[in-house]
């Protein structure tokens, strides 16, 4: 069954193993005849910075809003980062403080006294790459960044089924291993995960 895929990718180099993932997870959607929106947060024009936190609304920018109307008529979000110290990348994360604001992502409803989550019905993928080994990051570091994305993030905003794939020790990849991974992908994509 086709999908409507955005593909967000968080990495500031455009020579990065994330952006070869990306190509190759949009190709083998595309392939699979996904509809695919690609979202290179390197190229979009924003300001980073919440100037007064969530206390006052903030003027969303056009890449903002167009952001936010690809995810509003996706089915499915795939995020795309490399781990630096154990989270995202600051260019992801700034991207998720501006783009997943009360009214858009979730909303305060008076009558429940609860925050309505207005992103429910869409699936996402987190796929992300790390020098740590698996145990380092699930075991040292009790996998603090999938718990805080996956949960903290994504669910409170309404996403449901949310995966994740992830590489470790990526500095010791061989060419072949990186092959492989682009194969892996290219397979992901084709299946909308």
């Amino acid at each position: 069954m086709s999908k409507n895929i955005v593909v967000i990718n968080g990495h500031p180099d455009d020579e990065s193993l994330c952006s070869s993932i990306a190509d190759k997870y949009i190709s083998g959607a595309r392939n699979a005849d996904h509809k695919v929106e690609y979202l290179c947060l390197r190229e979009l024009k924003f300001d980073y910075m919440l100037h007064h936190g969530f206390r006052l609304p903030q003027d969303l920018e056009p890449d903002i809003l167009r952001s936010q109307e690809k995810i509003r008529k996706a089915d499915h979000v795939v995020f795309i980062t490399p781990l630096w110290w154990g989270s995202m990348t600051g260019l992801l994360k700034c991207f998720m403080d501006r783009v997943l604001v009360n009214g858009f992502s979730q909303q305060y409803n008076p009558n429940t006294k609860k925050m309505d989550k207005l992103l429910k019905g869409k699936t996402a993928s987190v796929i992300y790459t790390q020098s740590a080994s698996k145990f380092a990051t699930r075991f040292l570091l009790h996998d603090g960044f999938w718990h805080m994305f996956k949960n903290g993030s994504l669910r409170f905003c309404g996403f449901e089924k949310i995966k994740r794939c992830y590489f470790s020790k990526i500095s010791k990849k061989s060419k072949n291993d990186i092959g492989n991974i682009l194969i892996k992908i290219e397979k992901l994509g084709k299946n909308g995960f």
